[in-house]
């Protein structure tokens, strides 16, 4: 269970500038679960964003950050605090929720059977992070490389063609920034990074409200038609339940059935 609250109602070590929280106190998501308490989760919308989204997410995986109290720091080479996902195919925050809850049940259990020793696991082991994994878990198929070219900007993407011939894109792309294991700081301080550039002078993530619109926008038929074909779902079960509840119920079985 996820419960969704504004970022600014949580302590954080170091406050940044009070001009840069008044602009951004109603465009952070803050998910809470119930099974991982201690995890902060963060999310934001950022629409039609300048830089090719192939290259943000090379550069978001040189981020560091301090964890454990500054004690240690931890690198974002494997996306587990930091990652971008194509927003045109989010359904709604429920369910970016439950991709989240997945990546950090499928996190525990690869840890587990790392100890135990099996190495068999289908689970995603020390490959792909949290944030990163909780993109694999919003897609709508279970082949991985099919989702990171979808949803998460691979190698394989369009938009890693585009950026062979411009780090600048001439595209349009919407994109969630998924924050995991950071503090509310350290997130904003990652969006206002000089080469993330996702909040500036420039650039403003949406607000809070806009983005729940943005979700839940009124879709073209050809676009429910590819979200049909994208999470496997039927023209019988969104007539029936609404497109945002069969991609949820497709998200939330995929990798348990």
């Amino acid at each position: 269970v996820f419960f969704t609250e504004q970022a600014l109602s949580h302590p954080f070590r170091k406050a940044p500038p009070i001009s840069t929280m008044a602009e951004l106190k109603d465009k952070i998501v803050h998910l809470k679960s119930g099974l991982f308490p201690d995890v902060n989760v963060f999310l934001t919308l950022h629409k039609n964003i300048s830089t090719n989204p192939h290259i943000l997410t090379q550069r978001l995986s040189s981020i560091t950050i301090d964890t454990d109290s500054g004690t240690r720091t931890s690198t974002n080479g494997t996306h587990d605090h930091f990652a971008i996902m194509d927003a045109s195919r989010i359904a709604s925050i429920d369910h970016l929720a439950i991709a989240v809850n997945s990546a950090l049940l499928r996190t525990v259990n690869s840890a587990s059977n790392s100890t135990n020793g099996n190495r068999t696991s289908p689970q995603m082991g020390q490959k792909r992070g949290r944030a990163l994994d909780t993109i694999v878990c919003a897609g709508g198929s279970t082949n991985v490389g099919a989702v990171l070219k979808d949803f998460a900007f691979s190698e394989s993407s369009t938009a890693a063609e585009e950026a062979k011939i411009e780090a600048e894109t001439r595209s349009e792309y919407n994109v969630v920034l998924i924050g995991i294991g950071t503090t509310l700081e350290q997130y904003m301080d990652t969006m206002m990074n000089d080469h993330i550039a996702l909040a500036s002078s420039q650039h403003q993530p949406e607000t809070i409200a806009d983005m729940v619109a943005f979700f839940g926008r009124e879709r073209s038929k050809e676009e429910v038609m590819q979200l049909i074909k994208i999470f496997k779902t039927t023209k019988e079960e969104v007539a029936m339940q609404g497109l945002e509840k069969a991609i949820i119920n497709r998200v939330a079985a995929k990798f348990y059935i």
